[in-house]
């Protein structure tokens, strides 16, 4: 993905080092007992190394997790193994009935996020401690003000 987003910079002409500041790589990994030797999937990233401004987080999901959303869950996108990046097939979503249920179920899972950030917003605000400047821009921020 990143060497796809590196490309269509420079094909657009594009200050690649500004676009590396804002990018950001989640990676979703099978849980494993923690230790120095635990193997984590940006380690054999090479790309991480020539751009250490971009931010990048591991979490880890139980088995079970992962196989609900790996392999059991409906997509609202078709596969998007690297030789498709970029091509006609990917760039229009499916339509399928599975793929309107996920997301639909995407939508309602957001949703349910989203209300939940704005209500703990509000009891934040309702705290003593809501006269510090640092908490107000965090509320202000999570109510999606900022």
């Amino acid at each position: 993905m990143f060497e796809f987003l590196k490309k269509w910079a420079q094909e657009e002409r594009q200050d690649l080092p500004s676009i590396v500041r804002k990018l950001s790589f989640i990676g979703i990994t099978w849980r494993a007992k923690n230790s120095p030797n635990t193997w984590r999937w940006q380690q054999k990233a090479n790309w991480i190394e020539k751009y250490p401004k971009i931010t990048v987080k591991n979490v880890s999901v139980p088995g079970r997790l992962w196989d609900y959303l790996g392999n059991l869950q409906f997509k609202v996108a078709k596969t998007n193994y690297p030789e498709r990046w970029g091509s006609e097939e990917i760039m229009s979503p499916p339509r399928e009935e599975r793929n309107l249920k996920a997301l639909k179920q995407a939508h309602q899972i957001y949703s349910v996020g989203l209300s939940q950030k704005r209500e703990f917003a509000e009891k934040l605000s309702l705290t003593q401690e809501f006269k510090e400047g640092w908490l107000r821009s965090l509320t202000q921020e999570l109510k999606g003000i900022a």
